[in-house]
């Protein structure tokens, strides 16, 4: 499984800047330089759409440390196995 590019890679493959990025997702600069780096631990699924639209990937595409996507796949698996304990 090879390892998904970061927002910063994404943005850097477009030629973007920061406030260009920014720009044209409609969203604050410092919420972008934020998820770079690592300090936005959540994020609103508005704000993925968002980039995701801006950069022309899906949504899944926008990666970053403690991305909520992955958190909630990985929540489900959690949910699933406490299920399976309580069931026995």
């Amino acid at each position: 499984m090879s390892k998904k590019p970061t927002l910063r890679q994404l943005r850097l493959k477009k030629v973007l800047s920061i406030k260009e990025l920014a720009e044209i997702a409609g969203v604050a600069p410092g919420t972008i330089q934020r998820i770079e780096e690592g300090g936005s631990k959540t994020l609103h699924l508005a704000t993925i759409r968002k980039l995701s639209a801006a950069l022309e990937v899906e949504p899944t595409a926008v990666a970053w440390p403690g991305d909520p996507l992955d958190s909630a796949e990985s929540d489900e698996g959690k949910s699933e196995r406490s299920n399976t304990r309580r069931a026995r």
